[in-house]
């Protein structure tokens, strides 16, 4: 299929998640989403902050013909759990950003958004807006949205979940196409507003 998205804004599986090696993980989906991605368009994708996962993917992310211009870091505070006896705990998750040979520039006037480092809360439980243990704020999703497209433009997201970049892009006026192979993260997004093609 010819590249028709403007985004790929997505949260794939953790290594401590998938059943394979994490650098045959990420060589088996990255490099075939963003051949999807216009040359026009950009990537943000989410990965864990352990070292071999960064590793695979960046060296997947260097090889591809999108321009991989930064690591950026969404730090929360609000995390709850036991301490680790031999590391630090973490409080911090990488995202990808990848950019094509004919972008234009960032639409990112506020300067505080500008930078590398997005401090943002988890979404709260008690405040029922936790659909899913590793749930991104939708207020992230909709800066990077609001950042790296315009009104109906197309976001496609491979690892859709609960919905919450596809909810988001929808939310302020861009397409949005998403799966996932989780019927029971499937039927929240439905609740959520997801409409499913069955």
């Amino acid at each position: 299929a010819p590249a028709s998205a403007d985004l790929l804004l997505t949260d794939p599986p953790y290594m401590t998640d998938v059943s394979v090696d994490i650098g045959e993980f990420a060589h088996s989906w990255l490099p075939l989403a963003l051949s999807r991605i216009k040359t026009s368009g950009r990537a943000y994708v989410f990965i864990g902050a352990y070292p071999l996962e960064l590793h695979a993917y960046l060296a997947v992310a260097l090889a591809q013909p999108f321009t991989l211009a930064n690591v950026l870091v969404w730090h929360y505070t609000n995390t709850l759990g036991p301490r680790p006896a031999m590391q630090y705990k973490q409080n911090w998750q990488a995202i990808l950003y990848l950019y094509g040979p004919d972008a234009g520039p960032l639409d990112a006037p506020v300067m505080t958004e500008a930078t590398t480092v997005h401090t943002i809360a988890t979404p709260a439980s008690s405040e029922g807006k936790n659909y899913d243990p590793w749930q991104k704020p939708i207020e992230l999703a909709r800066r990077f949205v609001l950042h790296s497209t315009r009104p109906g433009d197309l976001l496609i997201d491979p690892f859709a979940g609960t919905g919450t970049f596809l909810l988001a892009a929808a939310d302020l006026g861009r397409k949005a196409i998403g799966c996932d192979c989780d019927p029971a993260k499937i039927a929240i997004a439905t609740q959520r507003g997801c409409k499913t093609d069955a």
